[in-house]
């Protein structure tokens, strides 16, 4: 886990922002949540704006909250997980990936064989890393990307493109757009592992 959120999972009570951080979410959702009731805890008198009653949420309340609604709780509890989403649609290719990072510790890895379903996973997921084919059977990998780019909580996340194709002007458009890195296959995997393990600020893999 990556260290600022080393202190942060040992806290007992989060004020809205660090619920956002520890959520993947934006501040305002937090709160709009916690109005609504869906999740639970409590005003503190005296502090913050409007009023001075500052929405407090205890350790529990918000781990109940993120295990109901599938969201990864390893930033709260301390756990080094990694996650990555593979979105290739070729099986062989898709195989490759998820072995080359399933073998290493604190790695969890899914799979999206359409542009879509990476999409609707990417939301639930939360990956750390997305390795992005840009040939996919149902959308254009830009497409995905600007897709990805939209969804609440992945301000963070990495996307690293692999495609077949060669041609600079794509991959210079595609980096142009935002995306971290592209690599053309077939891709050479240990200068995959060291980008991904490099965007993650982690010791260079061999």
């Amino acid at each position: 886990m990556p260290a600022d959120f080393d202190d942060l999972a040992k806290k007992d009570v989060f004020t809205t922002t660090e619920a956002a951080r520890l959520c993947g979410m934006s501040k305002q959702k937090i709160v709009n949540l916690f109005d609504e009731g869906q999740i639970e805890g409590y005003r503190v008198p005296g502090e913050g704006g409007r009023g001075g009653r500052a929405r407090r949420i205890p350790r529990k309340n918000l781990l109940e909250f993120m295990n109901k609604h599938g969201i990864p709780t390893d930033r709260i509890e301390g756990a080094s997980t990694y996650r990555i989403l593979v979105v290739e649609d070729d099986p062989v290719s898709a195989e490759l990936m998820t072995a080359l990072f399933e073998g290493e510790q604190g790695f969890e890895v899914k799979i999206a064989s359409r542009g879509s379903d990476a999409a609707v996973l990417a939301g639930s997921f939360s990956p750390n890393v997305i390795l992005l084919d840009i040939m996919l059977p149902d959308l254009a990998g830009s497409e995905v990307f600007r897709a990805l780019k939209k969804i609440e909580g992945l301000d963070n996340t990495k996307v690293v493109v692999i495609s077949a194709l060669d041609d600079e002007k794509v991959k210079r458009e595609m980096l142009e757009e935002g995306v971290d890195a592209y690599f053309t296959k077939p891709v050479q995997i240990r200068k995959l592992k060291r980008k991904v393990f490099r965007l993650l600020d982690l010791p260079v893999a061999g």
